[in-house]
């Protein structure tokens, strides 16, 4: 249910623009680190659209909707971006809606534009996580890993800040 365009809810239809309006709400959940309904929060925080509303044109205040597990490690200006695609993807009117295509460039600018200092090894998941003064593999590169999701049969695994799905099932 908080994954429903308006426009489905009216007619029960689905189209692609039905789902753009998912992928708003998937990158509110994303940012948020909450769900879309959460009947186990206060009333005016269950309805995650509803309760990002008034902060996301305050850039002072819109820390307060991020993710807190995050502890500030974070792009403040990546972060308000990609909240500006996700309100994009929630217009009201499905024609002023954009296109997957057009989603997916404005992401991967975003994270294209973020600046990790200098270059690191590639990152690689070998199945454990591996601390500091980790053992090199024979290649060089040094086995560890930032952070891992499961969904389904399905992983997104971070390599050097780029999600990556790979099939693991």
């Amino acid at each position: 249910l908080g994954y429903a365009a308006p426009e489905y809810m009216q007619t029960g239809r689905l189209t692609a623009k039905s789902d753009i309006w998912g992928y708003g709400v998937l990158l509110y959940e994303l940012i948020t680190g909450r769900r879309p309904i959460d009947r186990n929060r206060p009333k005016g925080e269950q309805k995650l659209l509803d309760w990002v509303k008034p902060y996301i044109s305050d850039v002072k205040r819109f820390p307060i909707i991020v993710d807190p597990r995050l502890e500030g490690h974070y792009n403040l200006k990546s972060m308000t971006r990609l909240a500006g695609v996700a309100n994009r993807c929630l217009l009201r009117l499905p024609k002023t809606r954009p296109k997957m295509s057009e989603v997916y460039e404005m992401v991967q600018k975003i994270v294209d534009s973020v600046e990790i200092g200098p270059p690191e090894p590639p990152l690689h998941y070998h199945g454990s996580v591996s601390g500091p003064g980790a053992k090199r593999t024979k290649k060089g590169s040094l086995k560890r890993r930032l952070q891992e999701f499961k969904f389904g049969c399905r992983q997104i695994v971070w390599r050097g800040w780029k999600p990556e799905i790979i099939k693991t099932c």
